[in-house]
């Protein structure tokens, strides 16, 4: 085999020929193409090509190491990567996170408890909502902590136990008219948040809620199909960086019906790992989330950016179509879990 990297006699510079020898080998073996990342290397402009192999091969490797990493979050784990906001742009960015350990879990659970029983306690208004929920929850939150001392060493258990608890808390809050109230919503995402971490903590978890998940995708309706990717595409108009590129090939990767079932079924546990916890951050802070018409707009790039158009599912028609105008996706999603319409995601 010759060297991956040569001397550019024209140029003088190093040209480093790893992705096409790559890329001819693979063909000759008959192994699967990336062809998303053959897609971006195929757009890249005509101008930058006519510079020469040095220069078009320095940016093919930086969208090789771009796609490594995507579809090394779309692959593999998403909760072991940390979703926030940046202040500095107002987007989605995600950035790696290091494996919590199981005690501190459980500690800053017992902690997210104590502070929504204070923060009642000292309500002083005149309906009192405060003292009223904290009598309402108490039952659930005292059963939770006896599970979080039982299952300590069982992480999945643990796991499914908060599941409970935050579903039947959420159950009272709706029923009684709490689901808007300040400490029951910090609340919930903070109990949402320890639940990534256990994912994070213990990757047979995560791997877990993965193949419960494929059950649930395949019970999704048109509809709640057509949300989830309308969710996506908000998210990717909203982020930048690697976040960007993974939501806006998970996208893709459902949308082509020439994906493996692996490639799917990793795309949908991206998207349901990710869309919740870009939502959590987007409400936590001051950033004004994409409205219906730019999500669009994104979802249809990703569709432009495919091999064929004619090969995309039809269902990008629905998600054109779907949802209420003038209502921000993180709106949406929150609109649809409270309505038990997109289950699947929250536990």
């Amino acid at each position: 085999m010759a060297s991956l990297v040569q001397n550019d006699g024209r140029e003088g510079l190093l040209v480093d020929w790893s992705f096409w020898i790559n890329w001819y080998e693979n063909l000759l073996a008959g192994r699967p193409q990336n062809r998303a990342l053959l897609t971006d290397i195929a757009l890249i402009p005509d101008a930058d090509w006519a510079k020469g192999p040095a220069h078009v091969n320095a940016m093919i490797a930086e969208i090789v190491e771009k796609h490594a990493s995507v579809d090394e979050i779309i692959r593999q784990n998403p909760y072991a990567h940390k979703i926030e906001v940046d202040a500095k742009c107002g987007r989605l960015v995600a950035s790696s996170r290091n494996a919590p350990d199981l005690s501190q879990i459980e500690a800053a659970i017992r902690q997210a408890l104590k502070d929504f029983t204070a923060r009642c306690r000292k309500d002083k208004s005149a309906n009192r909502l405060g003292i009223q929920m904290n009598t309402m929850f108490a039952p659930v939150i005292s059963d939770l902590r006896r599970d979080l001392r039982r299952y300590r060493s069982d992480p999945l258990t643990m796991f499914d136990h908060v599941s409970l608890a935050q579903r039947e808390l959420e159950r009272i809050a709706k029923n009684e008219g709490f689901s808007a109230d300040g400490p029951f919503a910090r609340l919930v995402d903070a109990l949402e948040t320890q639940k990534d971490d256990i994912c994070v903590a213990v990757p047979d978890v995560a791997e877990t809620q993965r193949n419960r998940l494929a059950v649930r995708v395949a019970r999704y309706t048109d509809e709640q199909r057509a949300m989830a990717l309308r969710l996506c595409a908000g998210m990717a108009a909203d982020s930048e960086g690697v976040l960007h590129a993974a939501a806006a090939l998970a996208i893709q990767k459902i949308l082509d019906p020439e994906s493996s079932e692996e490639e799917t079924k990793s795309a949908w546990y991206f998207m349901t790992a990710a869309i919740p916890r870009g939502a959590r951050a987007i409400r936590a802070s001051d950033m004004k989330e994409a409205s219906p018409k730019q999500a669009k707009s994104t979802l249809q790039k990703v569709v432009d950016g495919a091999d064929k158009l004619a090969k995309l599912d039809k269902g990008i028609d629905a998600v054109q179509e779907f949802g209420t105008e003038g209502a921000g996706w993180v709106t949406e999603f929150w609109t649809q879990v409270e309505s038990g319409n997109f289950y699947g995601l929250l536990g």
